[in-house]
């Protein structure tokens, strides 16, 4: 594996480790809140109610974004390696290039879509009172 590799996969385990500690306790803090309102929900509830719904929809579409631009990065980059290679069939670098871009891409992609759905799973958390371990 390369060093980007290793780098993406660290940044995945980190980001994953982040929703571990986080999500649990906002799911909780939510449910009971939205328990503890009932049917009556006060102004505050209602605003904190909208916001949830909000961000999810925000970060899905952060990390939709974030998918496709390195999808797009990836595709470019390979593009040049081939493009490379076919200038000059005999060289063995353009296809190693292209390799190290076709096994690091996937987790590239990944770490680029867990990003913000981390972010604002350690944010709420935060926020709402709690520091997850390992939170950025």
């Amino acid at each position: 594996m390369t060093t980007s590799a290793h780098r993406s996969l660290a940044d995945i385990q980190r980001q994953i480790h982040a929703l571990g500690t986080a999500v649990p306790f906002v799911v909780h803090h939510r449910l009971s809140r939205l328990a503890a309102a009932g049917a009556q929900p006060s102004a505050v509830d209602q605003e904190e109610f909208t916001a949830m719904g909000m961000e999810k929809i925000a970060a899905l579409q952060e990390s939709l974004q974030a998918m496709m631009l390195a999808s797009l990065d990836a595709s470019q980059k390979l593009a040049t390696a081939y493009a490379h290679w076919s200038t000059i069939p005999w060289s063995v670098a353009p296809t190693q290039a292209a390799w190290t871009l076709m096994t690091d891409t996937p987790l590239a992609v990944l770490s680029a879509g867990l990003s913000p759905v981390s972010e604002r799973a350690s944010d709420n958390a935060r926020r709402l009172g709690h520091t997850p371990v390992g939170a950025p």
